[in-house]
């Protein structure tokens, strides 16, 4: 499989700034004793269970995943230690974990159905520009077959001593695309892992991925402006929001975007 630099760079950290991104922060500690891996323009996390075991939300380019086998390493851990791995899509800044753990039978592969039948060669890569990357010199594929994989579906609960793991299903940048939200009884703590359903901007507003990279922008606008009251609804209005593009929020500050339009009619046409 193609090494991980030989990669070439799709949309740098610096690009991000200049859209107005809210920046990711390397190795970020977030609620729920997680931790935030950037992997280029991407990232992933890592979410200690405090019994030397650990899950993983999504995984990074690298097929190799050197970046968080360090950090595991740092932690005392080894890669053999991950329980869990929970995808939000199927899309190659996203798998790269899989690689490693591929043969790893200690870890359960979460994803949905949809995202499964991309993983496993059975249905194709969504959005135009990704099934280009695809494509490129150097890109490792998404399909994975053959790997043994638990099927979520919304609302579907999974659970780890006193750490409870919810599906919630979030679609539109890709017809299977989920989010995990993560709820600790130890900390009292809320964290939803959006994967690339919404991204936070400096300025206050939201955004989703530009139209080439989506399968439905009307579908994922309705996921994000839906999202706040569902969460509430779960008496999860305190969850802090991590997307896999853009630094993080929380509940409030989505539900102040959707309720003062700052997502804009003609920002969702033109994006």
């Amino acid at each position: 499989m193609s090494n991980h630099h030989e990669s070439p760079r799709l949309l740098s950290p610096a690009l991000s700034k200049v859209m107005g991104y809210k920046p990711l922060i390397d190795l970020a500690q977030l609620p729920g004793n997680g931790r935030r891996i950037v992997d280029r323009h991407s990232s992933f996390n890592l979410i200690l269970l405090g019994n030397e075991q650990f899950v993983v939300v999504d995984g990074g380019w690298d097929p190799s995943a050197k970046r968080l086998e360090r950090f595991v390493k740092n932690q005392g851990l080894a890669m053999k230690d991950c329980v869990a791995s929970f995808t939000t899509h199927a899309h190659v800044d996203h798998l790269g974990f899989l690689s490693v753990i591929a043969n790893n039978k200690s870890t359960k592969v979460y994803i949905s159905e949809a995202e499964n039948e991309v993983l496993q060669g059975r249905a194709p890569v969504s959005g135009s520009v990704s099934k280009l990357i695809e494509k490129m010199p150097g890109i490792p594929s998404v399909v994975m077959p053959g790997l043994e994989t638990e099927i979520l579906s919304d609302g579907d609960v999974v659970k780890f001593d006193r750490l409870e793991v919810h599906a919630m299903a979030l679609p539109g940048h890709t017809k299977g695309s989920s989010g995990y939200l993560f709820s600790n009884a130890r900390d009292g703590s809320e964290v939803l892992y959006s994967g690339d359903a919404v991204d936070f901007m400096t300025n206050g507003k939201v955004r989703i991925a530009p139209g080439p990279l989506n399968d439905d922008d009307a579908t994922n606008w309705q996921t994000v402006i839906d999202l706040p009251s569902r969460l509430i609804s779960m008496h999860k209005d305190h969850a802090e929001i991590v997307p896999a593009h853009s630094g993080n929020s929380n509940v409030d500050t989505l539900s102040r975007a959707v309720a003062s339009r700052m997502i804009l009619e003609s920002e969702i046409r033109t994006l």
